[in-house]
């Protein structure tokens, strides 16, 4: 009865290190996707026909007095075309506002990114209600709806689905107007 209580301790044993050993071989982790830098300026920018991706981490933040959204992720678009670059899409009630797009860093793997995205409210179009993560005017990857707080800042930000009807309105270019000195990463 004590060998055969031994013969199983063994087993076990054994059986143990070859799933260490199966999972020792395993990186624990891939390598991070590189990250998204801008398009060259004067660079037309190239939608994708189709991408993957997600943001990781999403907060709410406050620098020098104004809201931004921080959004970490990536994106990755398919092989279809020769696409280079997504961009953010700020909604508002009846129209949507992209900026300049951040280039891809590789068509063969994904793109990490890393955006601060300002909230402040325009004079000529309200309150912002929704931003995307895009890869093209009517593609997104991710999406979030912003809820306004006292006095016009944003106090709640939460996901929602890329087909929301906040996000379902005409997009255009935001015009280029200087940067914003208190934000070196914002887009």
């Amino acid at each position: 009865m004590a060998s055969f209580g031994r013969a199983r301790l063994a087993a076990a044993v054994a059986l143990g290190l070859v799933l260490l050993g199966l999972t020792a071989a395993v990186p624990a982790h891939a390598d991070p996707p590189p990250p998204a830098q801008p398009l060259p300026p004067g660079t037309e920018w190239v939608p994708a026909r189709c991408a993957t991706g997600a943001v990781d981490e999403y907060a709410l933040d406050s620098i020098a007095g104004s809201t931004y959204l921080r959004l970490s992720g990536w994106i990755h678009p398919c092989a279809e075309g020769s696409p280079n670059g997504f961009v953010v899409i700020r909604y508002y009630a009846d129209q949507g506002m992209r900026n300049a797009p951040a280039a891809y860093a590789s068509l063969d793997a994904p793109t990490a990114f890393q955006l601060v995205v300002p909230l402040s409210r325009s004079a000529t179009r309200g309150a912002l209600t929704a931003v995307c993560v895009a890869f093209a005017e009517n593609g997104r990857v991710a999406c979030f709806r912003l809820d306004p707080g006292g006095q016009g800042e944003v106090s709640t930000v939460a996901p929602i689905s890329t087909d929301d009807p906040r996000v379902r309105v005409r997009v255009g270019a935001a015009p280029v107007a200087g940067t914003d000195p208190t934000c070196g990463t914002c887009v």
